[in-house]
């Protein structure tokens, strides 16, 4: 079976699946010595990571699915720091971002006075030649 081409009647999911289980095997034979498990997470757009019945993950051992107590224990744990890494990146985000909409106010709020002085210097101008506004001048608009 070919894993870079898609397999009509399969769910997308399993593919996945199908598609690492060679990676995460590889992986195994070339350092089951310090390798103990491997997750990879898929992560889909939309409803799908919500669905029940979807392949979210695959997680396996050196001998299939994770069953040993201390794999199951050594997973979760790193699992955890990954997930606390992907929290402090999404903080740093948040930061970005606060501090682009902060400047992006400041910005705003410059224009505004911009425009303010703008218009009392074009309301000063009309006011000190008697001239005519525009819409006086003409009634259509």
């Amino acid at each position: 079976m070919e894993n870079d081409v898609k397999q009509p009647g399969v769910m997308f999911d399993s593919q996945l699946v199908e598609h690492f289980r060679p990676t995460i095997d590889r992986a195994f034979l070339d350092h089951g010595d310090v390798l103990r498990s491997v997750v990879v997470v898929f992560d889909y757009y939309g409803a799908l990571n919500d669905t029940d019945g979807v392949n979210k993950a695959i997680w396996l051992g050196p001998e299939g699915p994770q069953s040993d107590p201390a794999g199951i224990v050594g997973s979760i744990g790193v699992t955890l720091q990954a997930a606390a890494h992907m929290f402090d990146r999404s903080f740093q985000l948040l930061h970005t971002i606060r501090e682009e909409m902060e400047n992006t106010l400041t910005d705003l709020h410059e224009r505004k006075v911009e425009l303010e002085t703008v218009k009392k210097e074009l309301e000063n101008i009309r006011g000190d030649s008697g001239g005519a506004t525009p819409s006086s001048e003409n009634p259509t608009g």
